[in-house]
């Protein structure tokens, strides 16, 4: 590839996501305190890492539509009238769309993973809240 060809996305690995969100949410007596101090933050983080992915999401489909637009333009400058057609054929021998086909489904596999992370920790602050009432009564 040339160096307008290359590319370049930050992006972070589902295994590093969920590693990142089982430490998150992990609670025992010694942490209870922080983690209920930590929650907004805790949501906040993963609010930002949803809205960084959605970004790279739409990052490359753009350079996947710049890459098939580039390659179905003919010599003279005119896009090719079968270009759906093209599409196909470019889609399956080009290694730069195959690289971005699995970007894109990665990426996506990780906004479903960050968007179900969300909902836990939608609960996360209830179930701190009952530990911590659990710890009360059993102080009595």
């Amino acid at each position: 590839m040339t160096n307008s060809d290359e590319i370049t996305f930050n992006i972070q690995s589902l295994d590093s996501y969920v590693k990142e969100f089982n430490d998150d949410i992990r609670i025992n007596l010694s942490n209870l305190r922080e983690k209920s101090m930590l929650v907004s933050s805790i949501r906040s983080k993963w609010l930002m890492y949803f809205f960084k992915e959605k970004e790279n999401l739409d990052k490359i489909k753009t350079k996947k539509s710049e890459v098939l637009e580039k390659k179905l333009t003919d010599f003279s400058g005119n896009v090719s009238i079968l270009k759906q057609k093209q599409e196909e054929d470019v889609s399956k021998n080009s290694k730069t769309i195959k690289l971005l086909n699995k970007l894109e489904s990665d990426t996506k596999a990780c906004l479903d993973y960050i968007e179900y992370a969300m909902n836990i920790l939608n609960d996360f602050n209830f179930q701190i809240k009952n530990s911590i009432d659990i710890l009360k009564l059993e102080k009595l």
